[in-house]
Parts: C-alpha cells; structure tokens; sequence
C-alpha cells in the first residue's frame, strides 16, 4: 500500500511540477523581498519559504523514486 502510494507520488511529471511550481513560488518570494511590491514583506517570505519547501520536497521525492523498485 505504501510503496503504491510512493509510487504514485513520484511519477517523473509529479516531481517537475513540484519543482517548478516551488521556483516559481521562489521567484516570487525572491523578488517582493528585494523590491518590496505591493505585498507585505511577511507574504513576501511567506512565499519564498513555501517556494523552497516544495523544490527541497521534489528534490526528496527524486531519491525516494531511486529507491523504489522498478516499474
């Protein structure tokens, strides 16, 4: 059950959109901080930290899948 489960959760197109959902988020964050827009400097954070959160968990997921058996 946890290994489907695992499986699942790291299909190649699942980690990519992790990742890339989470640099966007980064960039984001990266950029309100620097150039202070129109958002509060918290969300700013907010944003970077939740951008670097789903990039490290993609990153997790990719090793995780090395481990995992063969398809």
């Amino acid at each position: 059950m946890i290994l489907e489960w695992l499986e699942q959760i790291t299909q190649r197109q699942n980690v990519i959109a992790l990742a890339v959902v989470g640099a966007g988020f980064a960039t984001l964050g990266a950029e309100a901080v620097a150039r202070r827009l129109r958002i509060g400097s918290r969300t700013a954070r907010w944003l970077l930290r939740c951008g670097y959160t789903a990039m490290w968990t993609s990153v997790a997921l990719f090793i995780v899948a090395g481990f995992l058996p063969q398809r």
